[in-house]
């Protein structure tokens, strides 16, 4: 399946993406780029791979659709009112417009957001995208720890390594987190 098609089926398909269940074993020399895990990283050795996405209900081209319809509503009904002599709401509907801009472009800073997860024998890697800044880390999995806090009434899920925690599950719910918290600490014990 191409990767674009991936993609749009997967955005049908987000709770069962959401679903821990364990990994098939990639075959050896199989390399995981854009569709799957981070771009250029060889996880034929992979145990646990995980990789979470923003839930996104709508395209990129489908944001444009809907600011093209809600902006030729706002004008149509601008100009309507200007043509009736009401000429000061044209300044109001291009604030509004504007306004829409700037929000549907916010939320696209996000589009390539990610968080990617990759257990082996004695290994672990983390990578994460969120709002254009990446972060990369990988170590042995046996100075690896996972660790669980309440930061204003919301559970957070990190990695702890060499003296810096990297927060883990953004994307996913309270309930989510606490079970991938448990399911890690489970599978790095085991590993130790």
């Amino acid at each position: 399946m191409p990767c674009w098609l991936k993609g749009f089926w997967g955005s049908f398909r987000r709770e069962v993406s959401w679903a821990f269940r364990p990994s098939k074993k990639l075959e050896s020399g199989d390399r995981v780029g854009a569709c799957g895990g981070a771009p250029g990283i060889d996880l034929s050795d992979t145990a646990y791979h995980r990789r979470w996405l923003p839930n996104r209900s709508l395209t990129p081209a489908g944001r444009w659709v809907w600011l093209g319809m809600i902006g030729g509503m706002v004008a149509v009904i601008a100009l309507g009112f200007a043509w009736a002599g009401i000429w000061w709401v044209l300044p109001f509907a291009g604030l509004e417009l504007g306004l829409l801009v700037w929000a549907f472009n916010r939320i696209a800073v996000g589009d390539s957001d990610f968080e990617s997860l990759d257990l082996q024998e004695s290994e672990w890697a983390y990578q994460a995208r969120r709002g254009g800044r990446e972060v990369s880390v990988s170590g042995a999995l046996s100075w690896l720890r996972v660790e669980q806090r309440r930061t204003r009434g919301r559970l957070v899920v990190g990695l702890c390594y060499a003296g810096r925690r990297y927060e883990l599950g953004s994307f996913l719910s309270e309930d989510q987190r606490a079970g991938l918290a448990r399911e890690l600490a489970g599978l790095i014990r085991r590993a130790r």
